[in-house]
């Protein structure tokens, strides 16, 4: 693949979700690995010339997306009052016994976030801690009313997937062979709070992975919740477990990866647009490399 189909790809991704890219992140977020800044840049300048993309305020996207800008600009907006809450409960629950690294995924993690859209959370665990440490989190979440709920998902908490630290290879969770939503995922995950050792260990385990943020340690915290690892994990689990709502026990038996269930793996993603969102990227990457080709 040439670096122009590269960007094609790399742009066309983010067109999904209405986001446009400065040139920095096309060379950063490139699709199929890293290339040289300046082959980026000069591959961008053809396809300005040949008006498959615009450039508006150091935005980059394309043609026939007048106003993305716009939409972008109101997004971060959303998303830095997003982020601020995120960073003060990425604080509590990184000091919660058990928890090694916490941070956001999704289109926060790309200061993408629509207004009304919660807050996705990704938390890694020391082995035999997970279940104890999705109850921590989400019974806190719960006491404050911060959990999503139909037709109320702003700026609440969504706590559906956690990892121990033996099951960092997101690849495992892959639906295909080229899940593009999970290999963005990946590597734009922002972590927040933790251990820089657990972060550095997700990075081997994901090539791509980029954490853009300093990981910060809750010492103090931690000390103050040290005594919650004394109660009965297993009871905290076998609880859970029989309290799991009837739609999360279908998608479970699917067995399509929306919900994981096991001792390594928790992820509760019910309603998993991965597929449509592949189908949708693949049928966008055809149209504008169409288009190129009468171009040219």
């Amino acid at each position: 693949m040439d670096v122009r189909e590269a960007i094609i790809r790399t742009i066309s991704y983010f067109d999904l979700f209405d986001r446009p890219l400065s040139r920095a992140e096309i060379v950063a977020w490139l699709y199929g690995g890293a290339t040289p800044a300046g082959e980026v840049e000069t591959a961008v300048t053809a396809l300005l010339g040949e008006k498959l993309i615009k450039e508006e305020k150091g935005l980059i996207y394309f043609f026939d997306r007048e106003g993305l800008s716009g939409i972008y600009a109101a997004r971060k907006l959303f998303s830095a009052r997003k982020w601020a809450r995120a960073r003060r409960w990425a604080r509590i629950f990184a000091a919660f016994p058990g928890v090694e690294l916490v941070g956001i995924g999704n289109t926060l993690a790309y200061d993408n976030a629509r207004d009304g859209s919660d807050i996705d959370f990704f938390i890694v665990t020391a082995p035999g801690m997970i279940w104890r440490t999705r109850f921590f989190c989400a019974a806190l979440a719960a006491i404050f009313d911060l959990r999503p709920k139909e037709n109320d998902e702003r700026d609440k908490l969504c706590l559906s997937f956690f990892v121990t630290d033996e099951a960092l290879a997101m690849s495992q969770l892959s639906i295909g062979a080229d899940d593009i939503y999970m290999h963005y995922w990946t590597r734009l995950m922002r972590p927040l709070y933790g251990n820089a050792g657990v972060d550095e260990l997700f990075c081997a385990a994901n090539p791509g992975a980029q954490p853009r943020e300093k990981i910060r340690s809750t010492g103090m915290l931690r000390a103050l919740f040290a005594p919650l690892a004394l109660l009965p994990g297993r009871f905290m689990a076998d609880w859970q477990q029989r309290h799991f709502p009837p739609v999360l026990r279908a998608a479970e038996a699917r067995h399509d990866g929306s919900v994981v269930v096991s001792e390594t793996v928790l992820k509760f993603h019910v309603s998993d647009r991965r597929r449509e969102v592949y189908e949708r990227w693949v049928k966008r990457v055809d149209s504008i490399l169409h288009e190129a080709r009468q171009n040219r």
